[in-house]
């Protein structure tokens, strides 16, 4: 009751709204795009959909990607089993699970924003900009870990704005960081070495390994087809996902984890769960187009507003805002950077893991001194983005229609 009492009244109402209507607008974002997307792999942007519906709702099913996604079995079947006994079918649980984590990271971000002493329009406001944002309408309207693995991440953002030192907490926000996808644990590694002693961050880093390799170990026993994410084959296993830097792909990662490029039909050749070749017709899936897309008026009008807010917030960030905040959320998005010019087949399937780190080192911009101008960019990145989102998403499921209904 004192973390409770601690909220002031019209955080409490405020944060249970933004819980729901984001946990909603990703429920109405989801009914946009065609059912064919939960039985087919790699039509959505290379995302591997019907293998994460398995995952998150079938204790019978394949687990091996848990090598990748240490324990996301665990933590996702006790919310969706419930839900399937009250008929829901496996698809609608596993989307409800994404959607609540919509909900639930825009409730953090809300936190974070008035932790930075920002007023409640411009928390909302920041709210609002990840609500545009083409990783929200593509990634949290579709079941996948992604969404998931951004939740993860906020337990360090959280107490990093907070300045909370509490060696449990800590230990907390580092498992939570590592538990659905390996790479996000650097956020709970980069918040741990900057808010702590050397040797009181050793200990935190170590406990928590600890802690999710002995979960990992459970959800072993409990389900055998799971993966151990600490063994050395699952790092082998991720090299077939390597390719080539380009210049392509480094502008799909600064700008369309806010803005989505327009969006081209591809070729895919069905694969089975484990992404082997099988036989069967080829299929017609989406990506992004070219970058070139994004000099469209709207397109480009958002991406301009997008790279000004992010350069405004590492301005105020090099003045010594937050600086152990802004760091790590800098740090995060470089490496990040550096892992997707090389894994992966496009970044934008990543986007709902830079999103968040991004949006703070917006919100530091509006503590500084250009938070008129700040204010003033983000309300015209909302409306651009969020109209020029909107039609690349409609855009995406019309072609995947027209494909399955020639």
């Amino acid at each position: 009751m004192g973390f409770w009492n601690r909220i002031a009244p019209l955080d409490r109402l405020v944060g249970l709204a933004v819980l729901l209507l984001l946990t909603g607008l990703s429920l109405s974002l989801s009914g946009l795009l065609p059912a064919l997307l939960h039985s087919k792999l790699n039509l959505w942007y290379s995302a591997d959909i019907p293998r994460v519906i398995a995952d998150l709702t079938d204790p019978a099913a394949d687990h091996q990607r848990t090598h990748l996604h240490p324990l996301v079995v665990l933590l996702s079947l006790p919310f969706t089993q419930p839900l399937l006994w009250l008929g829901a079918s496996r698809s609608q649980a596993a989307q409800l699970l994404v959607s609540a984590s919509g909900g639930l990271t825009g409730l953090a971000l809300y936190a974070i924003a008035r932790r930075l002493q920002l007023g409640v329009g411009e928390a909302l406001l920041l709210v609002a900009a990840f609500t545009a944002s083409a990783a929200f309408q593509f990634w949290w309207s579709i079941p996948e870990t992604f969404p998931l693995g951004a939740l993860s991440l906020t337990p360090a953002l959280l107490l990093l704005s907070r300045g909370q030192h509490r060696p449990l907490s800590w230990v907390i926000a580092s498992a939570a960081s590592l538990a659905i996808t390996v790479p996000n644990w650097l956020m709970g590694l980069l918040a741990t070495t900057f808010s702590q002693r050397r040797r009181a961050a050793v200990r935190i880093t170590a406990t928590a390994l600890a802690v999710v390799a002995l979960l990992a170990v459970l959800q072993r026993q409990l389900w055998p087809s799971s993966s151990l994410f600490f063994l050395p084959a699952g790092v082998g296993a991720e090299q077939r996902y390597l390719s080539r830097p380009s210049l392509e792909r480094a502008g799909n990662f600064l700008f369309v984890t806010a803005v989505a490029a327009t969006p081209t039909s591809i070729a895919v050749a069905p694969v089975d769960l484990h992404d082997q070749p099988i036989a069967g017709p080829t299929l017609t899936g989406v990506h992004s187009g070219s970058p070139i897309t994004l000099l469209q008026p709207l397109r480009l009008l958002a991406a301009s507003s997008w790279l000004l807010l992010l350069l405004i917030g590492l301005r105020a960030w090099w003045a010594g805002s937050q600086r152990q905040l802004g760091l790590t959320a800098l740090l995060f998005l470089l490496a990040q950077f550096g892992l997707h010019l090389v894994y992966g087949e496009e970044p934008f399937l990543y986007a709902a893991h830079f999103v968040l780190p991004m949006l703070v080192l917006v919100a530091l911009g509006l503590r500084g001194g250009q938070s008129r101008l700040q204010r003033c960019l983000l309300g015209l990145f909302v409306i651009s983005a969020a109209i020029a989102n909107i039609t690349s998403l409609q855009q995406a499921a019309s072609l995947l229609r027209a494909a399955a209904n020639p």
